[in-house]
């Protein structure tokens, strides 16, 4: 039983066959440029985005509670500055880099 598994495993053969073949792998150097811009794009769309909900929340408030508006505008104040120079840091980082390209 042992001759008939060692001559069942005989691939002797079958190397002559596959190292005939060759086999051509082409490497291409690694360029994180693609991820660099789709986390740009991201960063900037979800601030833009941010930015416009803030907006519409403001201005829907404002518009459906009136005796409110007051304090609505003092935390827009406070919150808008800091999210404008954040939209506007990060699109200009975004089309900024794009231009270099």
């Amino acid at each position: 039983m042992a001759e008939d598994e060692q001559k069942s495993l005989d691939l002797t053969s079958e190397k002559e066959s596959i190292g005939s073949s060759e086999v051509s792998i082409q490497v291409k150097p690694y360029d994180p440029r693609p991820q660099e811009d789709t986390a740009r794009r991201s960063i900037a769309y979800i601030l833009v985005g941010l930015l416009g909900f803030i907006l519409i929340w403001a201005l829907a408030s404002i518009t459906f509670f009136p005796s409110s508006a007051e304090r609505i505008i003092s935390v827009l104040q406070v919150i808008l500055g800091p999210i404008i120079a954040l939209v506007s840091a990060a699109t200009g980082f975004y089309f900024g880099s794009k231009s270099g390209h």
